[in-house]
């Protein structure tokens, strides 16, 4: 009896153990959608590495005590490794100017400065931000999309059904986050996280993701993809 109690406890701890995340749609606690924007920077050359080490220890102890600063998730991409892409979710505009005021982000601009060649800010729209509860992910992948405007709504129907079915059955898949431009509705922009590359390639080879590209491939006008370094992303907990 004993050994079987201990059996079972064991099953019932390797099941605890196993169970994935919930998945989080993140929006406000009262609703409404957060405020959106991308950041891209690009370096002088060579100077990433060191600009992130400033953001690490400028922006980030600053950010985790900021309610109102929801996620900042990027990465540096491999083909050019002087640009740097950041999804910024903020709960609205008022957050995202206490962040900008914040000490921290004010030394961050000043240690920069020198090496710091271009900054583009681009306000976006969310069309669905989904990200699990908890999970640490290395692998990054971004997608520009630009569809044809008569095939929108089939495009963003077959592209909710997608992220819907991964986020529900794919462990590794940690979050699926797709923005619109704000100035150009049918010009999708994603952050894709995954435990690992492995994570990322199941992914690709789902039944879910195989039938979204067979079925929008002809909605689609141009089509980017970009492969990040390997990072190590911690999911937020807020909001």
């Amino acid at each position: 009896m004993k050994l079987k109690s201990i059996a079972l406890a064991a099953a019932a701890a390797l099941c605890l153990f196993a169970a994935p995340a919930d998945a989080k749609t993140i929006v406000n606690p009262d609703g409404s959608q957060p405020l959106v924007h991308w950041a891209i920077l690009q370096s002088s050359d060579g100077q990433m590495p060191a600009m992130q080490r400033m953001a690490a220890e400028n922006v980030a102890p600053y950010a985790a005590k900021e309610d109102g600063t929801y996620i900042l998730y990027g990465g540096v991409d491999k083909a050019n490794p002087n640009i740097q892409r950041l999804l910024e979710i903020y709960r609205d505009e008022a957050a995202y100017q206490v962040h900008r005021g914040s000490e921290g982000f004010r030394n961050y601009q000043i240690a920069r400065a020198t090496i710091l060649e271009q900054l583009i800010i681009m306000e976006a729209d969310p069309f669905m931000l989904e990200s699990k509860d908890a999970g640490t992910g290395t692998t990054v992948r971004m997608h520009y999309t630009v569809v044809r405007p008569e095939a929108l709504d089939a495009y963003k129907a077959a592209l909710r059904t997608m992220i819907e079915t991964s986020m529900d059955t794919e462990d590794g898949t940690l979050a699926l986050m797709a923005t619109t431009e704000k100035k150009h509705s049918n010009i999708f922009h994603t952050l894709e996280i995954y435990t690992d590359d492995a994570a990322y390639d199941a992914h690709v080879r789902s039944d879910a993701y195989r039938t979204f590209v067979e079925t929008t491939a002809p909605m689609i006008e141009e089509e980017n993809f970009i492969e990040n370094l390997p990072t190590k992303i911690t999911l937020s907990d807020k909001p």
